[in-house]
């Protein structure tokens, strides 16, 4: 399941209780899903921009449990920025401060304070904080 934002068109979201889950983020732009049955966190101060998708669900390799799906959480944590048309895969944790560049797609662990871009995301530059 897909939660598509399209009529929160560039919003500030405040609060939003989900299945016993708690989130507050700074600003979700318009177009984005989450695919939460994994699990997601998201910390404070977060910025996500236009279309940007959060998948928490992956399927085996072996064709013979392919229809297996196979959950993990994703974790953003604070003032984490992704920009648009990010996808960020299951298992991901993206550390503090981080900065995902436009159009990336990350399937690895995101450091904190660092800058990543690319398909697939890679670490560009730290940031000084």
């Amino acid at each position: 399941m897909f939660v598509n934002f399209d009529n929160i068109s560039s919003t500030k979201v405040r609060t939003c209780e989900r299945q016993a889950r708690h989130l507050i983020i700074d600003f979700i732009n318009a177009c984005c899903k989450f695919q939460d049955q994994g699990g997601i966190t998201i910390g404070d101060g977060c910025f996500l921009g236009h279309n940007v998708t959060i998948a928490t669900l992956n399927h085996e390799l072996n064709p013979k449990y392919r229809a297996n799906i196979v959950p993990n959480s994703v974790q953003i944590g604070k003032n984490v920025w992704i920009g648009s048309n990010s996808i960020i895969l299951s298992g991901v944790e993206i550390g503090d401060g981080a900065v995902v560049g436009a159009g990336s797609v990350v399937t690895k662990n995101v450091p904190e304070n660092t800058v990543v871009i690319g398909n697939p995301a890679r670490v560009i530059k730290k940031i000084d904080a």
